[in-house]
């Protein structure tokens, strides 16, 4: 029993009908903490499982995140069967009691769970205009694109009237209406690309940020493949020439390499080809955090016009070098049997990590053949690496220079004082 329990955490636990059965009558609806509870909701089975075989799992909600979850899980089932966690099973027989609960009248699931949608989109169009952010709750990405094509465009306009009259908006629902909006090149998208643009300067934001391994969710999105490339292209690009600071600079490569490479690769190459120094630099900046690459290290090894890129150039180099040592050292410290010499090397590991180390050392350790005690002793080693994007090392500096000397001189750093704007108060008596 103990080792289902944790082969069910890890996903990994197929459950025979036998095996559902018996969890299903050791479990009663007020025992969510008990080892069946965990064990049923994690195993995986077929989708073509009853919902009398999950009768403790399956239930209508009055939530909205919820019954979009129950949507978007019975879609999924529907339309691609196979092995599915017992929860998401649940949650996809769900749905049309869940519709059923909202007024719908049809028997047949299919049609009761369409006519569910139609009704969930019209109550979360009256919910986009209200203020209420107590609880943040957060909807599949799918669901928008499930709505209609006329209540999506709903949503975009009370969105964006929202940004208009300075009111919060819930970034439950912004994440899957961007998605969709970027997916399909939607005429509104860049204007909604503003609501959630990762570097807020004065723009109106939301409420919470969401964070995917430290860097805001939007920086990783706009790397997915399944985007309108010629869009995600444009967006991209402007993105790096808005950037000013090194952290930014850095945040947009590391958001690439938890996604996809081949959009900031291209946009790169383009960048590396303008007519303006910034934008070279800037490319020569993000190429810096990119993994390896040996087109891309010849091109920051050329020649520039500006002496002020060349050296930006020289600066990646030196980058990407610590990077290819810093996995040697880690190989090393994984592989090397003598005490010693193993601590050494996770020493000059350590000594040669930086922001982006988290994001490939993880995967070198799993994939590593050395003892588990050799594996966990380099997951500490990992866990104490201090340095991240938001250090003062990279936010208070950009390309070469620090953001005080540059707001000092230059735009956009520099910005013209408008004596309009400064407030006069009249001075309190002491």
């Amino acid at each position: 029993m103990r080792a289902r329990h944790f082969l069910a955490y890890l996903g990994g636990w197929k459950a025979s009908p036998s095996d559902v059965a018996r969890l299903t009558e050791a479990l009663s609806l007020n025992d969510a903490e008990h080892a069946a509870y965990t064990l049923l909701r994690f195993s995986w089975i077929p989708t073509a499982t009853t919902a009398s075989s999950l009768r403790p799992l399956v239930r209508a909600t009055d939530s909205l995140s919820e019954e979009a979850w129950q949507y978007e899980a019975f879609l999924d089932v529907t339309r691609r069967p196979g092995l599915r966690s017992a929860e998401w099973i649940a949650r996809a027989r769900s749905a049309p009691l869940t519709a059923r609960q909202h007024g719908v009248e049809s028997a047949d699931d299919k049609v009761a769970v369409a006519q569910g949608i139609e009704q969930f989109a019209a109550r979360v169009e009256e919910r986009l205009g209200r203020q209420n952010l107590r609880r943040i709750d957060q909807f599949p990405g799918g669901i928008a694109s499930e709505i209609g094509t006329a209540a999506f465009d709903r949503w975009v306009a009370r969105l964006l009237e929202s940004r208009a009259q300075h009111l919060l908006f819930d970034p439950g629902v912004m994440i899957p209406v961007v998605r969709h909006a970027l997916r399909t090149k939607h005429p509104a998208a860049k204007e909604l690309w503003t609501l959630v643009y990762p570097f807020q300067r004065g723009r109106f934001s939301s409420a919470q940020q969401i964070v995917i391994a430290g860097l805001d969710w939007a920086l990783v999105e706009l790397h997915d493949p399944t985007l309108d490339d010629a869009l995600a292209r444009e967006i991209l690009r402007e993105l790096i020439i808005d950037c000013r600071s090194n952290s930014e600079l850095i945040s947009v490569a590391l958001g690439a390499r938890l996604k996809s490479l081949a959009r900031l690769t291209a946009v790169v190459e383009e960048l590396l080809d303008s007519g303006h120094e910034s934008d070279r630099a800037r490319a020569r900046f993000v190429a810096a955090w990119m993994p390896e690459n040996v087109a891309l290290r010849r091109r920051l090894s050329i020649p520039d016009p500006s002496c002020w890129v060349g050296r930006i150039g020289e600066s990646a180099i030196r980058r990407l070098d610590r990077e290819q040592w810093a996995r040697e050292w880690l190989r090393r410290f994984l592989n090397e049997a003598h005490r010693a010499r193993r601590w050494a090397a996770g020493r000059l590991f350590f000594a040669c990590s930086d922001a982006a180390t988290s994001l490939w050392a993880d995967n070198v350790i799993r994939n590593s053949r050395s003892p588990a005690s050799r594996r966990s002793e380099a997951l500490l080693l990992v866990g104490k690496i201090s340095k991240d994007v938001e250090g003062h090392e990279f936010r208070d500096k950009s390309l070469g220079y620090t953001l005080r000397d540059l707001a000092s001189v230059v735009p956009p750093w520099h910005e013209r004082v408008r004596w309009d704007d400064i407030e006069v108060r009249p001075e309190t008596p002491a």
